[in-house]
């Protein structure tokens, strides 16, 4: 049996809101690079690049054993800063000569650069490296890297005064996020397929036998992303799959939260969170989704009302590759009224007491404040008037036991 003193009833007010995509390992590939006679290097996104995203490139080399780079005033450091979006399958060269600018560009400049605290911009002309990231040299998130000519990475110690070794960086693995080239002469660029998925794309990209010897860092053709979805005004990542409805409803001190989607593409599972004030999210549940299917899928679970007027509810869908899409949100507005009505109150022959039960029995017990039973009957439906006569003046308890609650208000008899 529930116990409590308050009958939940919810009110449903629906909202959409999305994420913008966050760059992660695998996001971007290096397709081409030239170590001497105008040094640079291009990169390729499989998503939309944002207005205000960071990438950060380095040639310093990464040490395993202490989870560092090298730093030295011989190596760079460079910042790119997207200034408007940059669509999935663009491919953005850098060299010395015309940093940041795009094989697609047309109009306005669409990155920003800035050489960081390093004097030299340019790679050894006998082999170095080069490594994609975010948050800081000082504290690395590695989306890409590539190893240019002599010798492959290391797998011993790395000495800091040796610029043209480095380790992998174990968030990274080599033929899926990460390659080694070893031109003939001073520059390679990548020349195999560029229509696929983006996992057949970072495979391809990563496999030196696509690369032929070139110092021509544009490449000879444009990226064509096929499993993505984008939303062009809000640069948004939406997954391909078509929800038709995410509602809840709730009943005493439980929530039902249910939606519906028509199809589905490459979808992995759903997150479910719940927020009292819907900036602070906990995720409670994780559903399995239907994978890549045409047909219609209903899904729902089950979670307990928390005491606040408001609860917000966000479905996360998060694919195959762990990319979460956009964000349906529900915000659930609690009513909060009387399980049970006494009135008059204050009362002096009879009251009357409203039960929140529709059908069936209930029983209705009177007792004084110390817990003592002055009366007592069971009564069908959901109203009954029960008779002071005998009762002293002061303050007493209505209790109503239903099948599912039991409901406690004070009364004063006059």
């Amino acid at each position: 049996m529930k116990f409590g003193l308050l009958l939940t009833t919810c009110f449903l007010i629906t909202t959409i809101t999305s994420n913008a995509q966050v760059v992660t390992v695998g996001d971007i590939a290096f397709t081409s690079a030239k170590v001497s006679g105008g040094d640079g290097f291009s990169f390729v996104t499989f998503i939309d690049l944002c207005p205000g995203t960071q990438l950060i490139f380095s040639d310093m080399p990464w040490r395993n054993e202490t989870n560092e780079f090298c730093t030295s005033d011989e190596e760079f450091v460079i910042t790119f800063t997207v200034t408007t979006k940059i669509d999935r399958g663009t491919v953005v060269v850098y060299n010395d000569g015309s940093p940041g600018s795009l094989n697609m560009a047309t109009g306005a400049a669409t990155l920003s650069w800035t050489l960081v605290n390093q004097r030299n911009n340019g790679f050894s002309s006998d082999g170095d490296n080069i490594f994609a990231f975010t948050g800081t040299y000082a504290n690395p998130t590695f989306i890409a890297g590539m190893k240019i000519k002599d010798g492959t990475w290391m797998t011993g110690t790395v000495s800091c005064g040796d610029r043209q070794h480095t380790r992998l960086p174990a968030a990274l693995t080599n033929g899926t996020n990460a390659l080694y080239i070893n031109p003939s002469g001073d520059g390679m660029r990548y020349t195999g397929t560029f229509t696929g998925t983006r996992a057949a794309l970072r495979s391809a990209i990563n496999n030196p036998s696509n690369w032929s010897n070139s110092t021509n860092l544009s490449l000879t053709n444009t990226f064509n992303v096929t499993d993505m979805i984008q939303d062009p005004t809000t640069c948004l990542v939406v997954l391909p799959i078509d929800l038709v409805s995410f509602t809840g409803t709730c009943s005493n001190d439980e929530v039902l939260l249910s939606w519906t989607t028509l199809s589905e593409n490459h979808n992995d599972h759903f997150d479910i969170s719940v927020s009292a004030n819907g900036s602070e999210w906990t995720k409670i549940k994780t559903v399995q989704g239907a994978g890549t299917s045409g047909f219609s899928h209903d899904y729902s679970i089950v979670d307990e009302a928390r005491g606040t007027e408001v609860l917000y509810y966000k479905l996360t869908m998060i694919d195959d590759e762990n990319n979460a899409g956009s964000d349906a949100v529900i915000a659930v507005k609690m009513k909060l009224e009387p399980a049970i009505q006494v009135f008059p109150n204050p009362a002096a022959d009879f009251i009357t007491v409203v039960s929140g039960q529709a059908h069936g029995a209930s029983i209705v017990a009177i007792t004084d404040l110390s817990g003592k039973m002055v009366i007592s009957e069971i009564f069908e439906g959901q109203t009954t008037m029960i008779p002071l006569a005998g009762l002293k003046e002061g303050h007493y308890l209505v209790r109503v036991c239903s099948e599912n609650t039991i409901s406690v208000l004070q009364f004063t008899k006059m």
